[in-house]
């Protein structure tokens, strides 16, 4: 279906409030709605200049949606020109996306954006204050980068991922530790039927450990995080916070031997048992009966399989925040199950949102070079995060971008927190997975300064990822006991 349009207007009538659908989209007014919406009518016939009052065959308007096999037409359910908003679900379906109502700002004016979309406060912050920057050759650097910035920025993140994601030894002994906990639970269990005067047979379903969050993606930097969920066929699936803390208080002595250091957390949002693993020096985090997070391993490794720039950008962006202590929902920064929603919506939307960077086919990757810059462009400078939210409702679906006061959760100004980047878990669509990240200025602006640090960086710069990452000693001391056969306890601290 062919579809045409008019360009909006940027004018603001006297008295009439603008909004914005995206930053890129010019502001829009209820006046305005008869030449800037598409209109396409039952025959399937376009009409860019909208519908006439003395038209005699008055047309419903429609709303354009894109997903993986490109676009698609959504009746509004409504023959009124006068509402411009479509929202269903609170779910906003985008009436400018692509075609000649869809405006990309040039690339060398995108302030103008900036000042009508991002809103966010700039904090002060460099990406390449100490400590962050690296000194020397950076590890992963190997060889010499040549050609365009992007093709530069390219080859160098294949570089840093073929460094910084798991090695064999890792996956080893990560799953070493998990059989060990393991093992101890099913005993614990096995225990506990005995003093009760059970007798285990082949119906009964023992307590097992499952594997969520990083290391259940493969997404694991080399001394992130061991998540763990205790699973207790005796208890409730997902039980609420005091059943929690009593659960992992039954087991908890039977876990308190594996750890250097054991801790029972009773009164967070989440009941946790927080280890530092004796053998291995690994923090572990086990959690009792949360489906939540094993449902999330799924989600993300069907993104995983079907975006495939998606991985590398997560450990390029993933260590760009943990070297800044902002990778941590504890810490008010962005946790790993919100950083791959956020990196997966910005793929999925950005060929509607960098057309530029396709110019023949949009099914071909751009690069990853050009991808991170433009992630950084686009979350650094341009996106509306007082407005708008994001969403992928799935790997076949496509992502989405919502107004926040249109959704179901009502995030309004009043309640202070109306900076805040929003993200709509896959799985729980009244889950904002990113409601806990209070520190999203500090990484925007992070973002913005790495951004200038790549545009600024000379022809000749040995590395582009080096401006503003390194791999702290502790990390490569830690992985290097590992690849000796050795424990990475004593490294730990």
């Amino acid at each position: 279906m062919k579809v045409a349009g008019r360009s909006p207007t940027t004018a603001t009538p006297p008295g009439v409030k603008p909004f914005t659908f995206l930053p890129y989209v010019r502001e829009m007014h209820a006046e305005d709605a008869a030449r800037d919406l598409f209109y396409v009518d039952t025959n399937g016939n376009s009409n860019s200049a909208g519908p006439s009052s003395s038209s005699s065959n008055p047309r419903k308007r429609k709303a354009i949606v894109i997903d993986e096999d490109g676009i698609e037409i959504i009746s509004s359910g409504s023959d009124s020109d006068s509402d411009v908003e479509v929202i269903e679900d609170g779910k906003m379906l985008l009436n400018h996306v692509i075609g000649p109502n869809y405006v990309t700002p040039p690339r060398n004016n995108r302030s103008a954006v900036q000042g009508t979309g991002f809103q966010h406060a700039r904090m002060g912050l460099s990406a390449a204050e100490s400590g962050h920057k690296s000194v020397g050759t950076p590890p992963w650097v190997q060889r010499k980068y040549v050609g365009s910035l992007e093709k530069r920025l390219h080859d160098e993140i294949e570089d840093f991922v073929s460094y910084i994601a798991p090695t064999p030894e890792e996956e080893i002994t990560r799953q070493a530790v998990v059989n060990r906990y393991s093992e101890v639970i099913r005993s614990a269990k096995e225990q506990k039927w005995q003093i009760n005067g059970r007798t285990p047979g082949k119906e009964t379903v023992p307590a097992r450990i499952g594997v969520f969050g990083s290391f259940g993606t493969g997404l694991y930097l080399p001394d992130g995080d061991l998540d763990l969920v205790l699973l207790d066929p005796d208890g409730r699936e997902d039980p609420e916070k005091g059943a929690m803390a009593s659960g992992l208080s039954k087991y908890h002595r039977y876990l308190r031997p594996l750890g250097s250091s054991s801790m029972l957390i009773k009164h967070a949002k989440i009941p946790i048992i927080k280890m530092r693993d004796r053998e291995t020096g690994l923090q572990v985090d086990i959690s009792y009966n949360q489906q939540g997070g094993l449902r999330g391993v799924d989600t993300i490794k069907a993104l995983l399989a079907q975006l495939s720039d998606l991985r590398p950008l997560c450990f390029v962006i993933k260590h760009f925040l943990y070297l800044r202590a902002l990778n941590d929902n504890s810490r008010s920064g962005v946790g790993g199950y919100a950083l791959v929603l956020w990196i997966a919506a910005f793929l999925k939307l950005h060929p509607s949102i960098f057309p530029n960077r396709y110019p023949t086919n949009t099914a071909e990757s751009p690069g990853l070079g050009a991808l991170l810059l433009d992630f950084f462009q686009l979350f650094g400078y341009d996106f509306d995060y007082h407005t708008n939210g994001l969403a992928v409702n799935s790997a076949r679906e496509a992502a989405h971008i919502y107004q926040k006061n249109q959704h179901s959760w009502r995030r309004t100004p009043d309640r202070g927190k109306d900076y805040l980047l929003s993200l709509e878990d896959p799985n729980d669509a009244l889950n904002d997975v990113s409601q806990g990240a209070g520190r999203i200025q500090e990484i925007t602006t992070l973002l913005a300064s790495a951004k200038e640090l790549i545009r600024h960086a000379p022809q000749n710069a040995q590395t582009l990822l080096g401006l503003f990452l390194n791999v702290p000693e502790k990390m490569q001391r830690f992985r290097s006991a590992f690849r000796v056969g050795r424990g990475g306890e004593e490294y730990a601290a």
